[in-house]
């Protein structure tokens, strides 16, 4: 036999040899047998600390109930019975409005915030208006005199900014789906 061949040699069953190109790994059956059995001892020691950790949850003696005792009861006074009182007359009386219910949420909620679409030339009188609360778009500075007289507050922003876009048509791809 060639040593690229799997060899085996049998010596009274106990020893196989596996042979590959130029290597030569010897191996016992009764080592195999070793390892199988030390794993298997070792699950079942595994399992029967399990159990056991159960068995022991499972024993603790359980809380006494606790027992309300009756209050001592007060003898009933009776007391003498009085004759009908002639009704009288109510005066119907103003409800006070009641006030309205204060929130404790803070900053905006979606349920709240309503979005519109406002143009630079008619911003700044629809905020005077009261129609809308801010305009987040920018303006060029030739308007800065008219928000001056209008005497609005304004903050100067250089640089980038978020919006929130809602997309209910989304894009579609080829799966055909929507994606939200």
């Amino acid at each position: 036999m060639t040593p690229e061949e799997p060899i085996k040699a049998v010596i009274g069953d106990l020893w196989y040899f596996i042979g590959t190109r130029n290597n030569h790994i010897v191996r016992s059956k009764f080592f195999k047998e070793e390892n199988r059995m030390k794993r298997n001892t070792l699950m079942l020691l595994v399992g029967m600390v399990i159990i056991a950790s159960m068995v022991l949850a499972a024993c603790q003696p359980t809380p006494a109930p606790v027992v309300e005792e009756p209050a001592p009861a007060e003898p009933v006074v009776q007391e003498p019975t009085k004759a009908p009182e002639a009704p009288v007359a109510e005066v119907p009386t103003e409800e006070p409005e009641p006030e309205p219910v204060r929130t404790t949420r803070k900053g905006g909620w979606l349920d709240e915030i309503v979005v519109s679409v406002v143009d630079n030339s008619s911003a700044i009188t629809q905020i005077q208006a009261g129609a809308i609360d801010i305009y987040a778009a920018g303006m060029s500075s030739d308007a800065l005199p008219e928000i001056e007289a209008a005497g609005l507050d304004y903050a100067q922003s250089n640089g980038l900014y978020y919006e929130l876009t809602f997309n209910a048509y989304g894009p579609v791809f080829d799966s055909h789906e929507l994606v939200s």
